[in-house]
């Protein structure tokens, strides 16, 4: 299977080791391996992310610290809506109702990248990926390494929502 050879490539192993605990993929939950296409012209829904981090407010962890592995198929520029992020932003608590004027001043850093090129993030640095300024066009394969615990938590085939969802519902 190419997801589990990728996950376990050495090369990707090594960046999610940066991240400085364990950490694995999980092609079997979560959404495994992912492919994020935003195709030219104007775009809606799920495409363009405003200003977030990946750190579930309420697993936070289950969820982190975790790491997310971009490699480049297209490359992307501001025109294409491009990853961007808030250097620095790590391990701060930021209200998910953020507002522009809030961040107004914040050091906002767009990565623009060629083809091949492999992006790192953490998932409680704020980050977004804007609508397109241009045509648009770009595509980005996604791996994911989370904490082992994740698996303790979501079961095969869900999500974190899933979970959560099945907490609130379950009588105390």
């Amino acid at each position: 299977m190419i997801a589990r050879g990728l996950a376990n490539d050495p090369r990707l192993l090594r960046l999610a080791a940066l991240l400085g605990s364990p950490a694995q993929a999980f092609l079997d939950r979560q959404r495994g391996l992912q492919l994020l296409i935003k195709p030219a012209g104007p775009l809606a829904g799920i495409s363009n992310l405003p200003w977030h981090h990946d750190c579930w407010y309420e697993a936070p962890p289950i969820t982190c610290p975790s790491v997310t592995i971009g490699i480049q198929i297209t490359g992307s520029t501001s025109e294409t809506g491009r990853f961007e992020v808030i250097p620095g932003s790590q391990g701060k608590s930021v209200s998910p109702k953020l507002t522009s004027d809030e961040m107004a001043g914040w050091p906002q850093f767009g990565i623009d990248t060629e083809p091949g090129d492999v992006t790192v993030h953490l998932h409680d640095v704020l980050h977004a990926s804007p609508a397109p300024t241009g045509d648009g066009g770009r595509a980005t394969l996604y791996m994911t390494y989370y904490p082992p615990v994740l698996a303790e938590h979501v079961r095969v085939g869900e999500e974190i929502s899933d979970m959560l969802d099945r907490r609130r519902s379950t009588p105390s």
